[in-house]
């Protein structure tokens, strides 16, 4: 009988260990329960241990077997989600009553098969799925696998860009904006979900027109390592990365290495007409031959983190890249009058960067933030250029120049942040320092091209919700003077945002956004100089460029549904007085003709684009279908001339997911930019990539450019009043180019946070003119 007594107090302790239960009650800030919210329970790998939804009363109870850390996510829709860390969590635990705060969202949560997506007034808020991430093996693979709308991923060069002139874009993680090699190191399995901010606020940068941030556990224990490899079979090219990452409880030390490079052959064709000044038309045709590119960079960052959960977060990270990219490209000539000759052109182009980023964060009481980021960057460029005409009897002519720079940048930023119930808070200071010395020597001597810069920029912005309207405003102030030798100017512009949204029917919203971005000339435009680049043509700097704005409308509507998603996307954009290229015709003293080329503040440039996205999911999480397709209309209006282009695009893309294997075939057409009086025409692009995930290590095939025998073929075109010019580049390497890709990451008792960065300034503009 004591045998039977212990037996059942043996089972039943038993049992109470291994069936243990998570409760609690999810309801809004007014204490209203919440119905059909989502009770989630992973592990810190993102392993689902289980999942449940609450009761009419908004009561829940998840049952769990084993004791340990787990990371709870609590979800539903039109609220945002709150992610509860539970530690070393023995027995039943008891949550009490969990608020949710509502989202400033006017589409209701909808779960779609390839993702689940929540849209916000000015950003999409998405958690990829388990086969999503499972089959990606870097930040690129992931994105890849989500539709973003008019952003075009490739995982297999590890870019992103938008689609249809919508400004560049930005990643960041966990607020950082985040470097190539970082996103190539990024653990798919770490993310928690992905905001992709497609209307950008008042603190973002000039040209930035969406913004791509990952959040991500952050860890507290253990080690983490990886390796990133890619190489192709039929080319020589490659891009390896390594990293090391060791926590110790608030501390991690961080380490990582990147290599990119690649040895191709480049040929360059061009058609250039010279109108005379009485005239008469001089025709050139360079045809050229394969050519040797290379290019070589080395990226190398430090990291050190100090961070406490909910209280504060100190980070230091130092980085250094080094890059060079030399070419030889050779053309034969024929030319009107001229004899039949040869040109080569030589470009050494070297240069290194080194960073010190210092960033501290701490979180104050009743929903508030502080943060500080201090940046100092030195960027130091080596660039040569040497033009030579000869033929089989003798050197003809030459010209050339070497550009030894210097720049040096201190950058600043201060933000504060308040969260009420409906509303949210922004306001900051940025403030930028930059020293700038390059040195251009020639044929004609030495000149020193020095410039300081400084800019000032005050942001202030609110975000919440009307009965149904979401709205964020925001303002910006920013001052800005530049001095060079003896030229100075101050500009002052301000910079207001409006974004709108409304609710049209169930799972639909309507958003509008109007804003106004200051747009700086670069640097290289700004240089006081005048280089000579070959026989006929020579490039000018001017100091008194101006910065102009760009007023942005745009109308977004969004449909969401279980196995179909579509949004349309209307925009103008109007830039009064902006900096386009202009060309002058002059004749030296010796009497040759000559066409110098440079660039002033004209009349307007705007363009007018529609665009529509769309997923569908032909077999839920199986098969997916997502294209894109649209139009733009461009109009150059300059101090002399007036052109206008057409252009129309669209691509698409088929993922198939079978078991451990997974299948991605993609194609785009060329993309037709165009300004001042020329077009820019992108390349043709498609990729077939075949994966296969085993635990921690993720091997893939691709085949680049398939069937394309020019390979990645670029090209522009040149209409003025004064010369017509056609260039198309070939690198033929690309063509048919397969790939081979392997990814291990490794884990060593691994634990995790949230919290990290929140900003992140850096500076890559070394102001050479190339």
């Amino acid at each position: 009988m004591k045998l039977i007594v212990l037996f059942i107090v043996f089972v039943t302790d038993t049992c109470c260990l291994s069936a243990q239960n998570i409760s609690g009650k999810v309801a809004n800030q007014n204490e209203e329960p919440l119905r059909q919210a989502s009770i989630v329970l992973k592990s810190f790998e993102n392993d689902v241990i289980g999942s449940v939804k609450t009761d009419a009363n908004g009561a829940f109870t998840l049952l769990y077997e084993n004791n340990g850390d787990y990371l709870l996510e609590i979800f539903c829709a039109g609220y945002d989600s709150v992610f509860i860390q539970l530690k070393n969590s023995v027995g039943d635990i008891n949550l009490g009553i969990i608020k949710l705060s509502e989202q400033v969202v006017l589409l209701d949560q909808v779960v779609v098969q390839a993702t689940q997506k929540n849209v916000k007034i000015d950003r999409q808020i998405i958690f990829p799925t388990e086969v999503q991430v499972k089959t990606s093996s870097s930040g690129y693979g992931l994105l890849n696998k989500i539709t973003l709308p008019g952003i075009k991923t490739d995982d297999m060069q590890n870019t992103v860009a938008s689609i249809g002139n919508a400004g560049t874009v930005q990643i960041r993680i966990n607020g950082i904006e985040a470097s190539q090699s970082e996103i190539i190191a990024l653990n798919p399995k770490n993310v928690l979900r992905i905001e992709f901010i497609d209307a950008p606020g008042v603190r973002y940068g000039e040209n930035v027109g969406s913004v791509i941030n990952f959040i991500v556990k952050q860890p507290d224990g253990g080690i983490t390592a990886g390796v990133n490899l890619t190489g192709a079979l039929t080319a020589n090219y490659g891009s390896d990365n390594i990293y090391l990452r060791i926590n110790h409880k608030k501390s991690e030390f961080g380490l990582s290495y990147g290599l990119d490079y690649s040895d191709f052959s480049q040929r360059e064709d061009e058609e250039i007409r010279y109108r005379m000044p009485d005239q008469t038309v001089h025709q050139i045709n360079r045809k050229g031959t394969d050519s040797p590119i290379f290019t070589g960079n080395h990226k190398v960052q430090i990291k050190y983190n100090l961070h406490e959960a909910d209280k504060y977060v100190f980070n230091v990270s130092w980085q250094n890249n080094f890059r060079n990219n030399p070419a030889n490209i050779s053309q034969n000539v024929s030319e009107t009058d001229e004899n039949d000759y040869r040109i080569t052109r030589e470009i050494n182009d070297k240069s290194s960067s080194m960073a010190l980023d210092l960033y501290f964060q701490t979180n104050l009481p009743k929903s508030q933030n502080l943060i500080f980021n201090l940046t100092g960057a030195c960027l130091n460029s080596d660039y040569e250029y040497s033009y030579q005409s000869y033929n089989q009897d003798s050197n003809l002519s030459k010209h050339g120049y070497s550009a030894d720079g210097e720049k040096y940048s201190l950058i600043g930023e201060a933000l504060y942040e308040k969260q009420w119930k409906d509303l949210k808070y922004s306001g900051g200071l940025h403030v930028t320092q930059n020293y700038l010395n390059n040195i251009y020597t020639d044929t004609q001597g030495t000149s020193d091209a020095k410039m300081h810069n400084t800019s000032l920029y005050f942001y202030s912005q609110i975000r919440g919700k009307f009965h149904k309207f979401g709205y964020m405003l925001g303002l910006g102030f920013s001052s800005q003077r530049n001095e060079q030798n003896s030229d100075r100017y101050t500009y002052l512009s301000f910079r207001p945002v409006v974004n709108l949204s409304y609710p049209v029917f169930k799972n639909a919203v309507l958003r509008y956004g109007f804003s106004v971005r200051p747009h700086l000339p670069s640097l290289s435009n700004l240089s006081d100089v005048r280089l000579q680049k070959n026989d006929w043509e020579i490039t000018v700097g001017n100091s008194h460029l101006k910065p102009f704005r760009n007023i942005i409308n745009d109308l977004i509507f969004d449909y969401q549904h279980s196995k179909f998603s579509v949004q349309i996307t209307t925009g103008y954009r109007y830039s009064k007085n902006a900096v386009m290229p202009t060309i002058e015709r002059i004749q030296a003293v010796d009497g040759n003709v000559l066409f110098l080329f440079g660039g002033e503040n004209q009349k307007s440039m705007s363009h007018l684009r529609g665009q529509v996205d769309v997923q569908y999911d032909i077999i839920p999480d199986k098969l997916i279908f997502e294209g894109y397709g649209g139009i733009i209309r461009s109009f150059s209006d300059g101090n002399n001339y007036t052109h206008a282009l057409t252009s129309v695009y669209g691509g698409g893309q088929l993922l198939c997911y079978v078991g451990r294997w997974s299948v991605a075939g993609s194609v785009n057409s060329r993309y037709r930019e165009f300004f001042g009086e020329t077009v820019w025409n992108d390349a043709c692009y498609s990729r077939i990539r075949l994966s296969y995930h085993l635990k921690n290590m993720h091997f893939s095939a691709g085949w680049m450019y398939p069937l394309q025998s020019k390979g990645k073929y670029s090209g522009t075109e040149l209409n003025s009043q004064l010369m017509q010019k056609t260039a198309w580049t070939a690198v033929k390497n690309y063509g048919n180019m397969l790939t081979l890709n392997f990814v291990w990451n490794l884990n060593l008792k691994r634990k995790y946070q949230i919290p990290d960065k929140r900003l992140n300034n850096t500076d890559n503009d070394a102001g050479i003119v190339k």
